[in-house]
């Protein structure tokens, strides 16, 4: 695994609640030079940070976040977030949309469809990832969310976590949702993505694309190797 490859696979995150402007700013200097498959950071640095890459002449991409971390806003709410992301303009490539987990928790299956259904529409020409945070789940809820995302064509991945549930993603929870998935859904792996090997083995299991706050040292080590 070339450290190319490896950064292609990486949304190099930074979303801690106590990280500075400037610590978020620096983050995304020392980031662009790696060409990660996009940079996460909090929302409210988005545009600063994308007129910098954009200064430097630097292509890089990035994903926003939405309805984080908790994921019980309204859909509403979260329809307003990805629009405004949206204005941002091509670099902003990627929307990461919290589901309601509150939903999938009461068995509301008509009330995640039809969220979903919204959400897709909300982000229609950008990459929609959703976030189910399959720590908290039951591996027959990871299932059945898993198949009512098959009924939206929109949703191009579904992404394990926030890193805020206080557990890691583990890989049975990626078999679940693979196995759900019939590889017609991208799996996206947040949360306990800390080396080379955690990566091969959630490939192993089913997952495409990474988010990880260790992205520097992941594609480092790769090199190194």
């Amino acid at each position: 695994m070339d450290y190319c490859s490896v950064a292609s696979l990486i949304d190099n995150t930074l979303l801690k609640q106590t990280a500075s402007f400037n610590e978020i700013l620096a983050f995304v200097k020392k980031s662009l030079p790696y060409n990660f498959r996009t940079l996460v950071i909090p929302p409210f640095a988005l545009e600063e940070s994308l007129r910098y890459s954009c200064s430097e002449n630097i292509s890089c991409r990035f994903s926003a976040v939405v309805g984080f971390p908790l994921g019980y806003i309204s859909t509403a709410l979260k329809c307003h977030e990805i629009e405004t992301y949206k204005s941002f303009g091509p670099a902003l490539s990627d929307i990461d949309a919290v589901i309601n987990i509150n939903y999938i928790k009461s068995g509301d299956w008509h009330a995640i469809d039809k969220e979903m259904q919204e959400l897709c529409k909300a982000a229609e020409g950008k990459t929609l990832k959703l976030i189910i945070e399959t720590p908290l789940l039951t591996h027959g809820e990871i299932t059945h969310v898993c198949k009512i995302a098959l009924n939206h064509e929109n949703i191009h991945f579904i992404k394990t976590g926030t890193g805020f549930s206080g557990k890691d993603t583990s890989i049975e929870e990626v078999r679940t949702a693979a196995k759900a998935l019939h590889g017609q859904k991208g799996i996206k792996v947040s949360g306990g993505v800390r080396s080379l090997e955690h990566i091969q083995a959630f490939l192993d299991a089913g997952a495409a694309i990474f988010g990880s706050s260790a992205g520097i040292t992941l594609v480092e080590e790769a090199r190194n190797k």
